[in-house]
């Protein structure tokens, strides 16, 4: 069951990097109100943050990359059903290895301070 509203708000604040999450976004509020950042201050910082998920994450965009160029090529071979079902259960493999590493170390984590 996916969290929503204010539950998932107190899911995230269960953690400490949930409270890291709020000091950093303070202190850019601090930044826009006492200091004067603009628009663009604030959207290159949002979008150096994007950069560094994005090469901490690059497996994962290297694994969605790869499914849209085989989906394309699969279009562009015409219909090749076969070359798609390949294609979304090697995905869902590749994805079910992925998730159930994240849940490790999720409960390694629990395991060690619990």
């Amino acid at each position: 069951m996916a969290l929503t509203g204010p539950s998932a708000v107190r899911a995230g604040l269960a953690r400490p990097s949930g409270w890291i999450l709020v000091a950093v976004n303070l202190g850019i509020l601090l930044a826009v109100l006492y200091f004067g950042w603009s628009v663009f201050d604030v959207m290159f910082l949002f979008w150096a943050e994007n950069v560094i998920i994005g090469i901490i994450n690059i497996f994962i965009i290297a694994l969605h990359i790869t499914i849209l160029l085989g989906g394309f090529l699969t279009m562009a071979l015409g219909d090749q059903t076969w070359m798609l079902v390949i294609l979304i259960l090697l995905k869902t493999l590749v994805d079910l290895a992925m998730h159930g590493r994240e849940r490790q170390k999720y409960i390694k984590e629990q395991w060690v301070t619990s």
